[in-house]
């Protein structure tokens, strides 16, 4: 999860399903609310970043390297990484970036670079 500088929350995560009907592999996936919207809600819509195309053996681990975080430069553009499954027994990391309606973008000559 991480919030832009409009208060927008923007969350990526691991999604798998099993449970019936077509399986879905493990696969990488993002969402968000808006500022305004009721506490406890994802309202932005479920959309997929990148499909798995395989299936984990041999280990009870997954999604240990997962980063999600908001952009510096505009502090409105999240970006999420992840892992994926490709097949077999493999995985590969996706880096995607996504932002939602109601951000205004931090104008660059506010922003401050220091460089030592």
């Amino acid at each position: 999860l991480a919030m832009d500088n409009s208060g927008n929350i923007g969350m990526g995560y691991s999604y798998t399903d099993s449970s019936g009907g077509t399986p879905v592999q493990p696969s990488l996936r993002f969402t968000g609310r808006l500022a305004a919207d009721p506490p406890g809600t994802m309202t932005q819509g479920e959309t997929t970043l990148i499909a798995g195309s395989g299936v984990q053996t041999g280990s009870n681990r997954w999604g240990d390297y997962a980063a999600m975080g908001v952009d510096p430069v505009d502090e409105c553009t999240f970006w999420f990484t992840g892992e994926y499954m490709i097949g077999g027994n493999a995985w590969a990391t996706r880096i995607g970036s996504f932002s939602l309606p109601s951000c205004v973008p931090v104008p660059v000559e506010l922003l401050e670079f220091k460089v030592e």
